[in-house]
């Protein structure tokens, strides 16, 4: 079998392979390898495959290193099978919401502008504690987000697709969102959420 991963930093924690299996490197510049035609299981590093998935005869298995693959979606040919890594970056993708919750509260980014500039003024800024956060798509990833928001004492709005305890169903979005002071979009990109979050849904915050 012929395995294509990107040539990327931590690549040798794939260890050692089975006997039979091919290993290819995807590089991170440049043109891509005619070799990769040849691929049967194909680890894509991101956008820049184009045409060359129609061409790739061999094909049959597409393994993305992120949770979503709504980009790849309309590329993948028929027969091929596309996993997602749902589940494998739930703490990072946490992590990075928290941290940009903070950033925003703590008017993080304005205070880095005027530090830029040389300039000094005093500003309040806001507390996250007491905050109402809702958590829109409450998944694996929402479950993550929760944790991390725990010792700072906010209340939250669970919201899914179905109902479930404690976890609102999408439909009650629209009554529930001039309650939250900040809104964490955990979503799917799918043509069921697309356009979920309108101008009309905006002014309700």
């Amino acid at each position: 079998m012929k395995l294509w991963i990107p040539d990327v930093a931590g690549r040798e924690a794939i260890g050692e392979l089975p006997e039979g299996v091919e290993l290819g490197l995807i590089p991170g510049d440049g043109d891509l390898p005619d070799a990769m035609l040849d691929a049967e299981f194909l680890v894509p590093r991101g956008r820049g495959l184009g045409e060359m998935l129609a061409q790739m005869r061999s094909l049959r298995v597409i393994q993305t290193l992120s949770a979503g693959v709504d980009w790849l979606l309309p590329m993948v040919p028929t027969g091929v099978t596309l996993c997602d890594a749902a589940g494998t970056r739930d703490i990072a993708v946490a992590e990075w919401v928290i941290t940009s919750i903070l950033s925003c509260t703590r008017t993080f980014p304005e205070l880095r502008d005027a530090q830029r500039r040389h300039e000094w003024a005093w500003r309040q800024s806001d507390e996250l504690s007491g905050r109402t956060v809702m958590i829109l798509g409450y998944g694996e990833i929402g479950r993550a987000v929760e944790a991390r928001l725990a010792p700072f004492g906010v209340e939250l709005i669970r919201v899914a697709r179905h109902r479930h305890d404690g976890v609102h169903p999408v439909q009650e979005l629209g009554a529930l969102l001039p309650l939250a002071d900040v809104v964490v979009v955990l979503l799917p990109l799918t043509a069921e959420t697309t356009g979920q979050l309108d101008a009309d849904a905006l002014a309700r915050l």
